[in-house]
């Protein structure tokens, strides 16, 4: 089709007609007997410096953040040799974050009519079963555009697509092809997607057929660092699979983790220090991560926080993955662990004495790891890195509730540290809502929890709030798109909790600390009693 050429759709008219080109517009009516106006689209291929602005958006943005869907070295001919539905895809996705003087002003009705348009022909091409790479990538794109315009049910729905026109895909692959490296990037953006938005959806590969990663960006140069050898003790280090391929990896723990505490939520509760637990089984599967993470890609041997600004920009695909590795597996441990898991929800649903050491080990856990999170997000601050990746952005409202907790402890340290992390929460989700304007909501409900928590005035560190808010946070609920998302201030949750809400008792310690404020007392004879507080 030539650049010239017109193209038509439809939009409600509700005043004077919005049209990039009137010539040739009519009027008429639709199913509904609703009027509309026919609007001519007389070039709806931008020109190449608009092009090169929204791929520049896109780069910024979106690349890597969350999804390794495109190489940036090829997007521009990927997009101008692609099929048109690709483009328009790509096009109904970034006007949603930019705009361009191209369109005159007029980029909503150009967004509309490059989603409309893309959609009747890839949703099509997918329900046919036309496993083509471009197919997928729209999908993707679109499905990200649904995300953008809050639109979670329709987001799903196009992800479970793509989902099983991967699979499709993959079933119908040769296994001794090699080298499918756009074919590699959709199966593991798909991947991603599922985790992230609809973890509990999503179905377990039953293929055994494995692709490889997308390429990884180098390791930054080395900075002459003191060396810690004490740190580890690994003879035969793992072989560096490359940053994008741990992110991916860590990304499948990561659903797991949520779709844990969805079942949690849903009254599928076990005994979490049982070997066979589902809680055990993701601590070994972290472990096993861990074991495998190659040494070059830590902290202590990257040094992201000695490095200047500028040199962390220069080399950002590889330092947005980083973060974002670090922040997902920190987050994935303090969410599993989470006092409001194991000391409400647990300890009221299951008639099972709760181990001391079990628990002590528990709130060690959330409060060491959720530190974590929040010294990685004020490193970024303190370098002005920018995070746009949307996973973060939930890993930083339901990390942050486990802050809100902790900010009643009596110990004053850990109460002051932990308002701190509160205020650096509310500052990375006021900042990412103007790019995904779902966490808007995820702001709102933490703000509405730190307002209509109680303390009872006989035990200042005893609190009453109600279980629902904490559950937005930890574990979003997927609406119809005609459903609005409830309010944090309507928002209820079945149970014998909702209608006067949850009590927590806000404690650090379940067994006698080693160091005591107070005197010890003679225990000469009793020392081994296990002592526990």
């Amino acid at each position: 089709m030539s650049g010239g050429e017109a193209r038509v759709f439809h939009v409600p008219k509700t005043g004077p007609a919005m049209c990039i080109s009137t010539q040739g517009a009519a009027s008429q009516l639709d199913q509904k007997g609703h009027q509309t106006v026919c609007i001519r689209f007389i070039h709806p291929y931008p020109p190449s410096q608009s092009l090169e602005h929204f791929i520049d958006v896109y780069r910024a943005t979106l690349h890597l953040q969350p999804l390794p869907l495109f190489d940036l070295n090829t997007l521009r001919s990927d997009l101008t040799q692609g099929p048109d539905f690709l483009l328009w895809s790509f096009l109904a996705l970034i006007l949603s974050f930019t705009s361009h003087e191209f369109y005159q002003s007029k980029e909503l009705d150009a967004k509309e009519f490059y989603a409309q348009t893309a959609e009747e022909t890839v949703l099509k091409m997918a329900v046919q079963g036309i496993p083509r790479v471009e197919v997928i990538e729209s999908l993707c794109l679109l499905a990200l555009r649904h995300i953008k315009e809050r639109k979670e049910a329709q987001a799903c729905m196009t992800i479970g697509m793509a989902s099983r026109l991967q699979a499709f895909r993959t079933l119908l692959r040769n296994p001794t092809e090699d080298g499918d490296l756009i074919g590699s990037r959709c199966h593991w953006s798909v991947c991603i997607l599922e985790n992230i938005f609809c973890p509990q959806l999503s179905v377990p590969p039953r293929s055994q057929t494995s692709l490889e990663y997308p390429p990884s960006a180098p390791l930054p140069p080395p900075l002459p660092t003191d060396s810690h050898p004490d740190l580890s003790d690994c003879n035969h280090p793992p072989k560096d699979l490359g940053i994008h391929a741990y992110y991916i990896q860590l990304i499948f723990i990561w659903g797991e983790t949520a779709l844990y505490i969805h079942n949690i939520r849903s009254g599928h509760t076990e005994t979490p220090w049982s070997p066979d637990s589902t809680y055990t089984n993701l601590n070994y599967k972290r472990n096993i991560y861990d074991s495998h993470l190659a040494d070059c890609h830590l902290l202590r041997n990257v040094a992201f926080t000695k490095r200047p600004r500028a040199e962390i920009l220069e080399h950002h695909t590889y330092w947005t993955p980083w973060i974002a590795m670090q922040i997902t597996i920190h987050a994935s441990v303090a969410i599993l662990n989470h006092p409001f898991i194991h000391l409400v929800v647990l300890r009221a649903n299951r008639n099972v004495p709760q181990p001391h050491f079990f628990l002590q080990q528990t709130v060690d856990h959330a409060l060491f790891h959720s530190g974590w999170v929040f010294r990685l997000l004020q490193a970024c601050e303190s370098l002005t890195f920018p995070i746009h990746d949307p996973l973060v952005g939930h890993l930083v409202a339901a990390t942050a509730t486990i802050s809100w907790i902790f900010q009643f402890a009596k110990d004053q340290d850990i109460a002051k540290t932990a308002r701190e992390h509160l205020t650096i929460s509310e500052v990375i989700l006021s900042r990412m809502a103007t790019t995904w304007p779902h966490l808007s909501h995820k702001l709102q409900t933490l703000r509405t929890l730190q307002s209509t928590t109680t303390t009872l005035p006989t035990e200042g560190t005893t609190i009453t709030f109600q279980p629902s808010l904490i559950w937005d946070l930890l574990d979003p609920q997927i609406h119809p798109t005609s459903t609005p998302p409830p309010t944090p201030t309507t928002i209820t949750t079945p149970g014998p909790t909702a209608p006067g809400g949850a009590r927590l008792r806000v404690t650090t310690q379940f067994v006698h600390p080693l160091v005591e404020d107070e005197p010890v007392p003679n225990i000469q004879g009793r020392l081994g009693t296990v002592v526990v507080g």
